[in-house]
């Protein structure tokens, strides 16, 4: 069956979506006399079920749970984050805000790679780079509010390892939607969660603050997919590495300054 990309009929679908949960978790910000926790279990549900909805049309049901793992993951990291935080605090203001824009293209690229799995489409490209973008965004979100609440160390590390190996292995299946468990996928996400996890270890014995570790650990990934994805096109240079190598070399500076 070939589905048939028209954006501007499911527009409308993916606002209110993302609307609709981003109203919820506002909710968190008021004084209405409801217990935060309830609030924030009711975002979640809401905004997944409201998700499933919106991206299930012509998936099958082996693609559907994978497509609503990026979805579902920044709403649980944006209303923990916001949860976490003290009430009207600038930074859960902005998290909140830009989970708008971000929510938004994180279904519609969902939505892509469902219809580019049927045909070619153009936009594929696009929205992997979106996922991309995204994917990094929500392990900052997630690892920042993990180290707010000073877990202790071996809890912090398995959190931190279950979220990003989900990150990863769903990114990595952007790029080869017809075998989303192949072993080569869940080995390189294994790789890259046991190197994520050994520097969340190496970070634990510096005294950073919440931000900077989740800057750190997000730099660390975004160089794991950057190059992965830099080697499945062909594209794996000694310029790309080098690049790569500078940016961690600068962010690990900036850790050293801010001690």
């Amino acid at each position: 069956m070939r589905l048939k990309f028209n954006p501007s009929n499911n527009r409308l679908r993916f606002i209110l979506t993302v609307g609709f949960t981003w109203l919820l978790m506002g909710v968190l910000f008021l004084n209405l006399g409801i217990p935060p926790i309830v609030i924030l279990i009711l975002a979640f549900l809401a905004g997944s079920i409201l998700t499933y909805f919106s991206i299930r049309e012509g998936a099958s049901h082996r693609d559907i749970w994978i497509l609503l793992l990026l979805p579902v993951l920044l709403q649980l990291g944006t209303s923990l984050f916001i949860y976490s935080l003290p009430n009207k605090s600038p930074l859960a203001i902005v998290v909140w805000l830009m989970y708008l824009p971000l929510g938004y293209a994180t279904i519609l690229g969902a939505n892509i790679f469902n219809v580019a799995r049927a045909k070619t489409i153009p936009l594929l490209r696009v929205a992997q780079t979106t996922y991309f973008i995204i994917t990094l965004a929500t392990i900052f979100i997630f690892i920042s509010m993990i180290h707010l609440h000073a877990l202790n160390w071996l809890l912090l590390l398995i959190i931190s390892g279950v979220i990003c190996y989900f990150l990863v292995w769903q990114y990595l299946w952007t790029f080869n939607q017809e075998h989303p468990r192949s072993p080569i996928f869940m080995k390189e996400a294994g790789l890259a969660t046991t190197l994520f996890v050994e520097v969340a270890l190496v970070l634990t014995f510096f005294p950073l603050k919440y931000s900077t570790r989740g800057l750190l650990l997000t730099t660390f990934l975004y160089c794991i997919l950057g190059l992965s994805r830099a080697r499945r096109e062909g594209d794996m240079t000694s310029r790309i590495i080098a690049e790569y190598a500078m940016v961690v070399g600068i962010v690990i500076l900036l850790m050293i300054i801010s001690l």
